[in-house]
Parts: structure tokens; sequence; C-alpha cells
């Protein structure tokens, strides 16, 4: 009776530790919540549309510092990231100098600071290892958001050419590189995710599918830098990846569903979004990303089947290193 007495303190115990570690993810929802408002007030381009959310966010770091109401101090690494963005921070405060416009700038400078504090704000609660832990899901969660809006407005909006610039997609940000560097932001996490042998099937499907319906959103935005960086932080995360060929089996997936839909994608940009309609994007963006769910859903599944030795696991990563470090020169 005694044990058992003291194994039910123990669940109390380790259920009221839970409870109390899990605290530290509220601030990070409601940081991840004011990211998703400024992106779809147009990325937060006008001073109206960005202001009310950085006066909030601001108010938040405030009572963050005043009060101590976070785990504990970032790590070194962390703070040189941070160190970095703040950097670049100052280098767009400088740019006033030889700026045709100082007003501009320092609308820039403003909206940049803002970014490196909502940055900075994350870092901090990261250092809990429950916000680490569900970190993951609010990614896979604002990438939800953002997917299915994008493709709810280009289905059923009544004026479809307010959402393109010159046969580009612009919608939420307002220009096509901001879109396209929005939707790639999600890209590798959620390849990351479908990869990792962490979590189970259905959670790797659902990543692998947001990651293909922004991939296909990406290329409405028609945006050569996108492609340039989808290339080389592709041979990134090759080189770094613990897991390389995994990477390359999950990557296939959307690779051969883009093939699938860049006929009808790309009639958006030879022929403008007015004529084609924008049920023909709505309607493709949402075939690649449920098909994408399943067969990342099937291959979490066969994994289980499929044992490689550790030997082949090494010999077949250090191929794929080889083929893609030449890429990089």
């Amino acid at each position: 009776m005694i044990g058992l007495l003291k194994t039910d303190d123990a669940d109390q115990n380790g259920k009221s530790s839970f409870k109390k570690q899990g605290i530290w993810a509220t601030p990070l929802i409601v940081l991840f919540g004011i990211w998703l408002w400024l992106v779809f007030s147009s990325g937060g381009y006008l001073s109206r549309q960005w202001l009310p959310g950085f006066l909030l966010l601001g108010f938040f770091g405030l009572l963050v510092a005043l009060l101590i109401i976070y785990p504990r101090r970032p790590r070194q690494l962390s703070l040189i990231v941070l160190g970095l963005f703040a950097l670049y921070a100052l280098v767009v405060a400088f740019s006033a100098i030889w700026a045709g416009s100082t007003i501009r700038v320092w609308y820039e400078a403003v909206r940049t600071f803002s970014f490196v504090l909502l940055f900075a704000l994350a870092l901090v609660f990261f250092t809990n290892k429950s916000a680490r832990h569900i970190f993951r899901y609010l990614i896979m969660g604002m990438a939800s958001i953002v997917l299915v809006v994008c493709i709810w407005k280009l289905w059923a909006t009544s004026n479809l050419a307010a959402l393109f610039y010159e046969n580009r997609l612009t919608y939420p940000v307002s220009y096509p590189n901001n879109a396209a560097a929005l939707f790639l932001v999600f890209f590798w996490p959620l390849v990351w995710l479908a990869a990792g042998s962490g979590e189970k099937a259905p959670i790797r499907g659902l990543a692998l599918g947001l990651a293909t319906g922004l991939l296909g959103l990406s290329f409405l935005t028609q945006s050569r830098g996108a492609i340039w960086s989808l290339a080389l932080s592709t041979i990134v995360i090759f080189i770094i990846s613990p897991v390389r060929m995994r990477t390359m089996f999950y990557l296939v997936v959307p690779a051969f569903l883009m093939v699938y839909s860049f006929p009808k994608l790309n009639s958006y940009w030879l022929e403008g979004a007015a004529n084609v309609g924008g049920g023909v994007a709505g309607r493709t963006l949402l075939v690649i990303t449920i098909t994408a769910v399943f067969i990342g859903m099937i291959l979490a599944l066969w994994e289980r089947w499929i044992n490689v030795s550790l030997r082949m696991k090494a010999i077949f990563g250090t191929i794929i290193l080889l083929g893609v470090v030449p890429l990089s020169i």
C-alpha cells in the first residue's frame, strides 16, 4: 500500500512538473500568433499594418524583462546568431547615410529591429525543453494555416488579379519574392520532421504534405531568388544532415509531384491569373498536398519493415555527400 501511495505521489509530481514545464510553451504560441498576424497584414509592409502588432510585441518583451518570466538565458551559439541579426538591423539603420529616402530607412529599421526582438524572445523561451518540443507542432500549425488560407483565397476570391503582380503570386505579403521566402521558410523544417524517425507516421505524412503544398505555392511566385536559395540550402542540408539517405528518399515525393503540377501552375505565368482562374491552382495544390500526406505516411510505415544496416547507411550517406559537395564548389 505504501509503495502504491509513493507511486501515486510520484505520478502526481510528474504531472505537476510537466504542467509547470509546459507553461513555457504558451509564450511561444503568443509570439507565433503575432507573427501570423503580421503575415496576413500584407507582411506588415505599411506602418498602420505592422505598428499594432509590434507595439503588442514590445509590451510583451517589456513584461518578460521586468518580471523575468523566462526559463533561462540562451546559450552562446544562440546569442551569436542573435548578434548577427542585430548587426544586420544596425546596417539597415546606418543605410540612412546614403539612402535616397531617410524616412523609408527608419521605417525599415524599426521593422527589422522589431523582428530581431521577436527572434530574441523566441530564443529565450526555446531554452525550455518542452517549448522546444512543441515548436515542431507550432511549425506544422503555422504552415497549415498559411497553406489553407492561401488555397482558399485562390479558390474563392472574386478578384484573383489582386493576388498577383505581373503573373506572379504576391499573396499574402504583397511582393512575389517575399511570398516565396514565406513559403520556403517552412520547407526544410517540415522535410526534416518528415524524414525523422522520432514521430508517428501520420505526423510525418502531414509534414511532407505541407512541405509539398508550400513548395507549389512558392512556384506560383516565379521567384528566381527562391530557386537559388532552395538549391543552395539543399546542398547545406545534405552536408549537415545526419540522415542524408532518408532525407533524399523523402525529397523525391515533392520533386515528382512538382513535375506533375508544373504545367498547371506554370500556366499562371504564361497566360495570366485572370485567364486561368483560381480553381486550377487551388485544386492542384490540394491534390499534391493530400497525395504527399498519404505517400509520406506509407513511407514512414515501410521504414518499420525495412532494416538497413549501419554500414549501408554510412556508405549511401557518404555517396550522397560526395555527390552534393562538388555542387557547392
